[in-house]
């Protein structure tokens, strides 16, 4: 009973003193009760207690499952706890999980969250099978750690493989454009990729990212670029 409401509240999103408490009275927790935890954790403001959740998970010689990383390895991204994400990397490893798609999205997107784009491309180039998650998760790596010419590269080696970009594609294009001051490159990149559901997707994200506080300049200076560019597509379809 406990963890269906575990699972119930971590879904709704509540405030994770609730299904910490419940998860307190657990005498044994099984696995799917402590990724749970993990995943309310890493999806909350607060996901630091995800990564103390995984220490105590060892120390109680709980073995993990392949839903035990993605969560972790997400609070680990939002924290830019590179070292932790190291020693996570090292344990996914020795478990045998590291050959699974979402477990090696999870560490590319890691390790360009924190910072470490050629840590990410590393294992991004080993991969035997990439979705759109991975082109996005190493392309925007390169994006934000100020590497453009490389993101454009990416962009070009995913196109080549006839991997469809999406709205978060184009806000690390243009990213990379804004970068290299290369507006007129964006401008033919935009209206050569980009149709009217990408273009929603990358005004909500780059919105989202405003509303985040996540420099509040350059995403004002994106949204406009996105926005015309969309007007344009959609003016030159009627």
């Amino acid at each position: 009973m406990g963890k269906h409401l575990i699972f119930t509240l971590v879904s709704l999103s509540s405030p994770m003193c609730c299904p910490h408490q419940i998860f307190n009275q657990i005498q044994d927790p099984n696995i799917f009760t402590w990724n749970t935890m993990i995943r309310g954790y890493a999806e909350s403001e607060n996901p630091r207690p995800a990564i103390d959740l995984h220490h105590k998970m060892q120390l109680n010689s709980i073995e993990p499952d392949t839903h035990t990383y993605p969560f972790l390895l997400k609070a680990i991204a939002k924290l830019l706890a590179v070292r932790e994400g190291e020693r996570v990397h090292s344990v996914v490893v020795k478990n045998g999980f590291e050959s699974l798609v979402f477990v090696q999205n999870t560490l590319v997107h890691m390790y360009a969250a924190c910072g470490r784009a050629e840590s990410a491309h590393k294992l991004f180039v080993l991969m035997p099978d990439r979705n759109l998650v991975t082109w996005n998760s190493v392309i925007n790596g390169f994006a934000l750690n100020g590497k453009p010419s490389e993101t454009l590269r990416l962009y070009r080696e995913m196109r080549l493989e006839d991997v469809e970009p999406d709205g978060f594609t184009v806000v690390s294009l243009l990213t990379a454009c804004a970068e290299l001051g290369a507006l007129a490159l964006g401008k033919a990149t935009i209206d050569m990729l980009v149709d009217s559901l990408s273009m929603r997707l990358a005004l909500r994200f780059l919105s989202k990212s405003y509303s985040s506080g996540i420099d509040p300049s350059t995403c004002m200076l994106l949204l406009r670029n996105v926005h015309c560019l969309g007007y344009e597509g959609e003016t030159r379809a009627t």
